[in-house]
């Protein structure tokens, strides 16, 4: 039965002919895996029904789950993408009646874990963050992604801050936060801290940047997101060359590098279209 719904179809976004063939015997093919007595037949008879499951609109049914949790070895990745999704939609609406229920969940976060890296393994970032942020465990996030993912994965994190609640939101941020630090992307991290409001992350941030061109960056990109004077003291007075970082982030000269830019490139006052064009 495995091989024929693989290939009876080169997508799982529409329903194989043996699903639908299948269906009108479910229950029958149900009590029959109830019936059988544990081994390797039991658990990949339910393997089967799982998928199965997925043509069931019946939003109390969650036979998709019911029997992955029967079947928790076996391959997931094989059934496709939108069976993973299904899953993972599955899982949050579970989750969130067990809690109600206060009951043990923690069968379901394992499952999680496992389709995580199934989702960023296929692009599917938001997929992966949606359901470790339902499942309450986006900090193990950083767990999971790796040089190819990191970048998608905190775009997509960053993206949705403004349509999060405290302190869901301040979570995702410093969750994006420690992810670019893992990758010594010192300058969104900086505005990622910055967002926060955190001088002692600002602080941190700065002192693990060991290029003194990259801390003037972290300086000025400082000075230009208006944080408080006060803080100045905090970040300390690394003499970097002739200008010190505590001058740049009191914004002394956060502008003078662009008006010496602008200057050389005789921009620096406005002129009306066409005044450098003679008249035909």
């Amino acid at each position: 039965m495995k091989t024929s719904i693989k290939t009876s179809t080169s997508s799982m976004t529409a329903v194989p002919k043996p699903l639908k063939f299948l269906r009108p015997h479910y229950e029958t093919l149900t009590k029959l895996q109830e019936d059988w007595p544990e081994g390797d037949d039991k658990t990949s008879l339910a393997d089967v029904l799982s998928v199965i499951g997925m043509t069931f609109s019946d939003d109390e049914r969650q036979d998709t789950l019911k029997y992955r949790l029967l079947a928790p070895s076996s391959d997931i990745i094989s059934w496709g993408h939108e069976y993973s999704r299904h899953l993972a939609l599955e899982i949050g609406e579970v989750y969130g009646k067990r809690i109600v229920a206060d009951e043990d969940t923690k069968d379901l976060v394992d499952l999680a874990l496992i389709l995580v890296p199934t989702f960023l393994q296929s692009n599917g970032e938001a997929d992966a963050v949606d359901l470790m942020s339902e499942l309450e465990i986006i900090e193990q996030l950083p767990n999971y992604v790796d040089e190819n993912t990191y970048a998608r994965v905190c775009l997509y994190m960053v993206s949705m801050v403004n349509l999060l609640t405290y302190p869901d939101n301040e979570l995702f941020l410093k969750t994006a936060h420690d992810i670019y630090i893992t990758y010594k992307q010192y300058t969104q991290a900086m505005v990622l801290a910055i967002r926060l409001n955190d001088i002692d992350l600002i602080k941190a941030d700065f002192d693990k940047a060991q290029d003194p061109a990259l801390k003037k960056q972290l300086g000025f990109l400082y000075s230009i997101n208006v944080v408080s004077i006060f803080t100045v003291g905090r970040i300390g007075r690394l003499e970097l060359g002739a200008v010190s970082l505590a001058t740049m982030t009191a914004t002394i000269t956060c502008y003078a590098p662009f008006q010496g830019l602008a200057t050389s490139l005789d921009t620096l006052c406005a002129q009306a279209y066409g005044s450098g064009h003679r008249h035909l």
